[in-house]
């Protein structure tokens, strides 16, 4: 049987960043998750993306893998707007308003 310090479930974007930062810090992690083993990018693109803040970029900056990031179909992006179609909320803003 195997045994870790720490169980994650849920091999998402958090839990594998959670895990990452806890084996850098010598602690002993198994994620557990329910989907089956991620492929490679396909020359498809999908619909649903992520949109990572400086804040994120600095901690995968600290974690070594923003390079790798930035090597699978990321860019910047310039402006956003979200709106949440059952209620009125909504994130919106632009790189020019935020001086970025």
């Amino acid at each position: 049987m195997k045994q870790a310090q720490v169980c994650i479930v849920g091999g998402g974007c958090v839990g594998l960043t959670l895990a990452l930062g806890l084996a850098k810090a010598n602690v002993s992690v198994v994620v557990l998750d329910a989907a089956p083993k991620q492929l490679p990018p396909s020359d498809e693109y999908a619909l649903r993306v992520s949109a990572l803040s400086i804040a994120s970029q600095n901690l995968f900056e600290q974690l070594n893998v923003w390079p790798h990031i930035m090597a699978e179909r990321a860019c910047a992006y310039t402006h956003m707007d979200v709106r949440d179609a059952d209620s009125f909320g909504k994130i919106a803003f632009n790189n020019e308003q935020l001086e970025l």
